[in-house]
């Protein structure tokens, strides 16, 4: 696996960069205070402790004394005194984070030194901070769902223009809604200044520390180009191309889904032992080649639009089959859960097994029914709008171009915010381009197919005013935030030195790195995860995985 899906997540790296805090800086900060106590046990159960504050509603408005009730998780540093707090997001957007921080809590301090208290904020839009909802009830939203399908563009050439009139039924139930009265107020450099309140209500240095993953990332950069001298640490793992999301078309985020694919199948043929795909298990015929595999399930999906079939009361059709596919590739560790299920639907189907094996399966818990915080921030996010549903169809052909499997992944949502009716008050309109108080670490993946190597480097082209966003530029930050580890001598990690990482292609391992050590962790052999997936719900970060990329760097 070790050319396929590489550990998004450098366990090492994000210990050392938040571990480097930097002294506290002289000046007054808002002493607005957060009361901490014990969490609702539909959020968390202790350590984990739960607080409040208040910010104003709208920061576009001075004359306004409206407030909205920020709400807040926080997992205690281990060790005590904490040293400070790192704040989170765990991407989306739309979830929430005090559930997802509780979630975590017994994983995530190691992850980060165990140091540092870790918060989590419930964004706006999300949880009970004036959470952004079309319907008014659950009987409502789910017949509203019922009409807006999102099939995947290319189940029919009649499913564009059913998806084009759905992006409309959802404008006009959200428009018509009470939605309309906060879908303004839920943007992203409103979320940017939520953060920066509760840094400053925390009384510590005035600087930020925090850690954002997949739509983190844009959340993060947004940060740090908005306050750019308030930076102190800063980790985006699992990158958005930034330029795109500010704009509404993100066409690269699916450049390497074909590869991830065929990664699972290498790694599938790789392991049989592990893998009924390889095995051929319904029929006992073995041997599979990972060639074979991918024209097999490619003339599947070709198949399946004309002969969709039931399993109970389900229907598994194309766009069903795709969105497996989609929530297996974005988190290794249900790899053999999707090839138990590809399996089956190839060698049939058997519809008893796949009965079983769908029962409880955590992949259709990635595409469950939600709420519309995830369009409501998104959409009133980005600037692209139109009334003709042609203006989409380069943006629709580039991503097919890129990605034969995931290219028509996106239309559905493309459509919706192109006819969303709401505009963020405040959108941060720059170009990214700050030179922030600290490098910002910025972490990308081989094979990701939601958040590319190539969205890594183009944040990294912009900020710091670097030269471009090549393997150098990414791993140049890693570089430096190790050696401003050693340089301070807060090492809680005793196997870190100086590592000369700028000037080695990323895929090569950096000087004084053993490379049996490095071929493990780029494996995966200790960490079977993407950082930005096992916050989504299917990875938990083990002490392996820990002493595996501790012991890489020597």
């Amino acid at each position: 696996m070790a050319h396929t899906v590489r550990t998004k997540s450098m366990r090492l790296a994000i210990a050392t960069t938040l571990v480097a805090t930097a002294a506290a800086q002289n000046g007054t900060y808002s002493t607005d205070s957060i009361r901490w106590a014990p969490c609702p046990a539909e959020v968390a159960a202790a350590p984990v402790v739960c607080g409040e504050l208040l910010v104003p509603l709208d920061y576009t408005n001075d004359r306004s004394n409206e407030t909205l009730t920020l709400q807040l998780a926080k997992v205690p540093a281990i060790t005590q005194p904490s040293r400070g707090s790192v704040l989170m997001n765990f991407g989306g957007p739309g979830n929430d984070g005090r559930t997802m921080l509780g979630q975590y809590a017994p994983f995530l301090p190691l992850g980060s030194g165990g140091e540092f208290d870790l918060i989590a904020i419930d964004p706006r839009g999300t949880g009970n901070t004036i959470p952004f909802s079309c319907y008014q009830n659950e009987t409502l939203r789910r017949a509203g769902q019922a009409t807006v399908r999102q099939e995947r563009a290319n189940s029919s050439d009649a499913t564009p223009g059913r998806l084009w009139a759905e992006a409309q039924v959802l404008a006009n139930d959200c428009g018509n809604a009470l939605a309309n009265t906060t879908g303004s107020l839920v943007g992203t450099a409103f979320v940017a200044r939520d953060f920066m309140k509760v840094v400053d209500a925390l009384g510590e240095d005035g600087l930020i520390r925090y850690w954002g993953f997949s739509y983190g990332s844009y959340l993060g950069s947004t940060i740090a180009a908005m306050f750019p001298d308030r930076i102190d640490r800063m980790v985006l793992d699992g990158i958005v191309n930034i330029h795109e999301w500010q704009a509404g078309l993100t066409v690269e985020a699916v450049i390497d889904y074909d590869k991830t694919f065929k990664g699972f199948l290498d790694a599938c043929v790789a392991h049989p032992d592990n893998c009924a795909l390889a095995r051929g298990s319904s029929n006992g015929s073995g041997n599979r080649t990972a060639g074979a595999l991918e024209a097999s399930l490619y003339d599947l999906l070709d198949r399946i639009k004309h002969a969709p079939f039931a399993v109970g009361s389900r229907i598994i059709d194309y766009t069903a089959l795709q969105n497996l596919i989609n929530a297996g590739l974005r988190s290794p560790p249900t790899w053999p859960e999707l090839a138990e299920i590809l399996d089956a639907i190839l060698d049939g189907p058997d519809l008893s097994r796949l009965a079983s094996l769908l029962q409880n399966s955590a992949l259709l818990n990635v595409w469950s029914p939600g709420n519309e915080a995830y369009p409501g921030i998104r959409c009133g996010d980005q600037k692209f709008r139109t009334t003709d549903p042609e203006a989409l169809a380069p943006y629709n052909a580039a991503r097919n171009a890129l990605s034969r499997l995931g290219g028509d992944e996106g239309l559905a949502t493309a459509m919706q915010c192109a006819r969303w009716p709401m505009a963020a008050r405040e959108r941060y309109e720059g170009d990214f381009r700050v030179r922030t108080r600290h490098p910002i670490l910025l972490i990308g993946n081989y094979a990701d197919p939601v958040t590319p190597l190539a969205s890594a480097k183009n944040a990294s082209a912009g900020f710091e005013g670097e030269r471009g966003a090549g393997a150098q530029g990414v791993w140049a930050r890693l570089h430096r935030a190790v050696v401003d580890l050693h340089d301070h001598g807060r090492s809680q990690v005793p196997h870190v030195r100086r590592a000369a990482c700028a000037g080695h292609e990323l895929r090569g391992r950096p000087a004084g790195v053993r490379a049996a050590s490095w071929e493990r962790v780029d494996a995966g052999g200790g960490c079977p995860s993407q950082a930005i997936h096992f916050l989504r719900g299917a990875v938990k970060v083990s002490v392996a995985c820990l002493n595996a990329a501790r012991s890489a760097v020597h």
